[in-house]
């Protein structure tokens, strides 16, 4: 397996010296710069590293700005917002961006390379107390939905057609939740979940409940990091 090369821009240097330890453990992860702020991320970006560790609030060009300046120039880059907490409209900002997730502050270094392994492949990475609230966003904010489904990140992603409550109904899914557990989330009677997922399970083209989480992990590339 290749090296992946990683890049790690943040104006605290405590925090890219915590990064710096986590990833030095690990042969198959090589640092090839740090930067203070947005501006010299742009520049480092010419270095082509695989991933960028980007922090969200940064002078001179923070980093949502930042990332949509090089994911316009290198669309090949994979960049995870550093962040000390993420919530869903956070999430579908940075994602609209071009960002591929988030790492928090607080994660310990397993899931720190465990992001970065997983934004190696392509894979959304949101913090599973985030991907609640995104739920809860589709409720109550059409304009915000419109902004994550309009994203050129992630429109290639929905190749089919669903309703928005199918969408909260499929994101849900993903965390797990049973169908009791989606009608109180949802507000819904289970026969109404029910008839739901009849009509999701349909348009995916499965027939159980497992072949629906699959195929949606497949289709979103997502990973959900608790």
């Amino acid at each position: 397996m290749d090296t992946i090369k990683v890049v790690i821009v943040d104006d605290h240097p405590g925090v890219i010296e915590l990064l710096q330890n986590c990833i030095d453990f690990h042969a198959d992860i090589e640092i090839i710069g740090t930067a203070s702020n947005g501006l010299e991320a742009t520049l480092l970006a010419e270095c082509k590293p695989d991933i960028m560790l980007m922090d969200c609030q940064m002078p001179l060009l923070n980093g949502k700005e930042a990332t949509k300046q090089i994911k316009r120039a290198n669309p090949e880059i994979s960049i995870l917002m550093i962040t000390a907490e993420a919530n869903g409209d956070d999430v579908m900002e940075a994602i609209a961006y071009g960002a591929s997730g988030f790492l928090l502050k607080e994660w310990g270094s397993e899931k720190i390379i465990l992001a970065v392994k997983e934004a190696m492949q392509n894979r959304v990475i949101i913090p599973s107390h985030a991907t609640a609230s995104i739920s809860k966003l589709f409720k109550q904010s059409q304009l915000n939905w419109d902004k994550l489904l309009n994203s050129p990140s992630l429109l290639e992603k929905f190749p089919i057609p669903l309703t928005e409550r199918e969408m909260e109904i499929a994101f849900l899914l993903l965390k797990k939740y049973s169908n009791s557990k989606i009608a109180a989330e949802l507000y819904l009677s289970l026969g109404t979940v029910k008839n739901y997922l009849t009509s999701l399970y349909k348009k995916l083209g499965v027939c159980t409940r497992k072949e629906a989480v699959q195929f949606l992990e497949s289709l979103f590339e997502l990973k959900t990091v608790v």
